[in-house]
């Protein structure tokens, strides 16, 4: 059977193109997928992030963090601090605020604390907000303030009220806090913007369809925005943010698949402006086992996570 085989293709003129179709086209996505590898590679280990130097530390300048109280956004502020940033920090909780503000004040720079929820943000405190940061030459804003889904569940199980929640917070607050930092930006022709995505939005992600819908949104739009922005000189970027130990994660012991929120910041401005293996444009994945498993989720097809009847056992079931 092996000769009839051989005789086949060398006597066959069509056989002989397609093999060497398929084998150039083989070759091509190796290659492309080779090079997105080295290119990752250069990123994590060999590339210079964008310094925040360029961005006005230790020059009396000012960033404004939302979400600083936990997890990454308080160690955002913290070592934002470090870099000698002035902090405006915005969050829900007011004893969590005057820690953290203590905390900031004792590395030598200046602190400012606003306590508001901002799945209920009022026009009043929008403006108290407005008044804050004008008053203050901002030059970096961190968008991390975010909510989650409390559990897995149907999309047409989950609260309505909580589903809302999660587009003012993970949508419209960003966008707002956004558009009172760009015009002073805009005028000083320098600043840099960073949002906070989440690997809910890599591929689809049942159980959590309104978060991964929210954060689906953020990459887009930080993406869009920053070209909008470049001109100006103004730096956009989305973190592609995979497990991190903290409250929303549910990860209390760090791993290697999970660092803890400082070692997760500190390499967001390790590799600041640096891709580090992401496909999408404006988007940094700092932290190098989370970018090896996007590259590997990014090389597959978006799968078919189960049969349509599984989903709706697990229905019947919870019934």
């Amino acid at each position: 059977m092996g000769v009839a085989i051989l005789e086949l293709y060398n006597n066959n003129d069509y056989f002989n193109t397609l093999w060497v179709v398929m084998m150039l086209y083989g070759s091509v996505a190796s290659l492309y997928y080779v090079i997105n590898a080295m290119d990752m590679l250069l990123d994590l280990f060999v590339r210079d992030p964008v310094p925040l130097e360029r961005f006005g530390a230790g020059k009396g300048f000012w960033a404004v963090v939302t979400g600083c109280t936990d997890g990454i956004g308080k160690e955002m502020a913290l070592q934002l601090a470090d870099k000698g940033f002035n902090i405006i920090m915005l969050s829900r909780t007011s004893s969590k605020l005057e820690k953290m503000q203590q905390s900031i004040e004792v590395k030598g720079v200046r602190a400012i604390s606003y306590a508001v929820d901002f799945a209920n943000c009022s026009e009043q405190q929008w403006e108290e907000i407005r008044q804050i940061v004008s008053k203050e030459k901002v030059s970096v804003l961190i968008n991390n303030v975010g909510l989650c889904h409390k559990n897995p569940i149907f999309f047409d199980e989950e609260s309505e009220s909580l589903c809302n929640d999660m587009v003012e917070v993970n949508i419209n607050t960003m966008m707002s806090i956004t558009r009172i930092v760009v015009p002073q930006m805009q005028k000083r022709k320098n600043g840099l913007i960073i949002n906070m995505g989440s690997f809910a939005a890599l591929r689809s992600l049942p159980f959590l369809s309104v978060y991964a819908g929210t954060k689906g949104f953020v990459k887009t739009y930080t993406q869009s925005l920053a070209y909008e922005l470049e001109p100006d000189n103004i730096m956009v970027s989305h973190i592609f943010s995979f497990w991190v130990t903290s409250k929303m994660s549910g990860y209390r012991e760090p791993t290697l698949s999970v660092p803890s929120p400082e070692q997760y910041v500190r390499c967001v401005f390790d590799r600041l402006g640096l891709r580090c293996g992401a496909f999408d444009s404006h988007t940094t994945i700092p932290y190098y086992p989370h970018s090896l498993l996007s590259y590997i989720v990014s090389c597959l097809w978006d799968p078919m996570h189960a049969k349509g009847v599984h989903y709706k056992r697990l229905r019947k079931r919870k019934a």
